[in-house]
């Protein structure tokens, strides 16, 4: 199915399991995130929510200061249809669920190209 729900939970729970790696943990998923077709990145945009809600923190903290904003809103800006419908219920989501901060929510609705947009 889509997406791999027992795959997102397997990669959640290892996240998890290891908070002392956070940074590196973020800077894979991002980084694959940056990597893939836009047709894959709903997925990890799900794996990225799940971190999020279960494994806590530090990864709220880490994943904005390693540039969510930027990522996102490469993700919302190519994507279309039902992938776009999937990424703006997300993002209403964590604004719903302070996820993430007010800051990250106002990057990534001004995308990848305005001033600030996020990212190291």
């Amino acid at each position: 199915g889509f997406p791999d729900r027992n795959l997102i939970h397997v990669l959640t729970e290892l996240a998890g399991r290891s908070r002392a790696n956070a940074t590196a943990v973020v800077d894979a998923v991002l980084q694959r995130l940056a990597q893939v077709p836009a047709g894959y990145r709903v997925p990890l945009l799900y794996l990225i929510d799940s971190i999020l809600k279960h494994a806590g923190a530090p990864f709220a903290s880490v994943f904005e200061s390693r540039g969510l904003a930027a990522a996102f809103s490469r993700a919302l800006e190519s994507s279309s249809g039902r992938d776009r419908e999937r990424l703006d219920y997300l993002l209403h989501m964590w604004e719903s669920a302070r996820l993430v901060s007010h800051e990250t929510l106002r990057r990534i609705r001004r995308g990848p190209g305005g001033a600030g947009g996020g990212g190291p």
